[in-house]
């Protein structure tokens, strides 16, 4: 049987967030959530993080997973790249069909889809008429190992969906996200794992 090996990711250069995989949440560092996630699933061998940072190191370590090493600083930027991997989507709330596109040159629109083949635009109906999208988030990806060597990428050519909804796929890429997690944590409208460790004595 194969074995499953839950790999988090977590680069120390967050643009938008400084420090965010380390930055804490109801008590502990974001990335315990993380980990102690893969852990109560019961369905992983081993939790393995991967980062540039000793000092997420440290913290991933604190609560129960392997840094087996830091990876290289050309592995750690934002553009690192049967169904070969299942990858957590969500229905939009901005449909690309309502988006546009303004000309650099003119300041004038034009649609970000070509919509010219339908006898009614996508921008000019509503909502609900138009045909469903989604957008993928962090909350989950699975992939068969082979698929890395195989096609170079970590989600191979075949993805299947993941359906998450609501608060589930919550993304935290900048401030306000930040501050909208805490503010739904603390209004109960959103709950995190419970962490059994006390939390990290240092400073992440």
């Amino acid at each position: 049987m194969p074995s499953a090996i839950a790999l988090i990711g977590a680069r120390s250069g967050s643009e938008r967030v400084p420090g965010k995989n380390v930055r804490r949440l109801s008590g502990h560092p974001l990335l315990a959530y993380a980990i102690e996630t893969a852990r109560q699933s019961e369905v992983f061998d081993r939790i393995v993080v991967s980062t540039d940072s000793e000092r997420i190191a440290q913290v991933a370590r604190w609560y129960g997973a392997d840094v087996p090493f830091l990876r290289p600083d050309e592995y750690s930027t934002s553009t690192t790249p049967e169904a070969d991997s299942i990858r957590a989507v969500e229905r939009v709330k901005q449909h690309p069909g309502k988006m546009w596109v303004v000309d650099e040159l003119d300041r004038l629109m034009r649609p970000l889809l070509d919509q010219s083949h339908l006898d009614v635009a996508w921008h000019a109906g509503q909502f609900q008429a138009l045909p469903p999208v989604y957008v993928q988030n962090s909350a989950l990806e699975i992939a068969w190992t082979r698929v890395v060597e195989a096609t170079g990428t970590r989600e191979g050519r075949v993805l299947a969906p993941f359906f998450t909804e609501g608060y589930e796929g919550l993304n935290i890429d900048d401030e306000d996200d930040f501050a909208r997690a805490e503010q739904l944590v603390a209004d109960g409208r959103a709950r995190l794992v419970d962490v059994p460790r006390e939390s990290y004595p240092g400073e992440p």
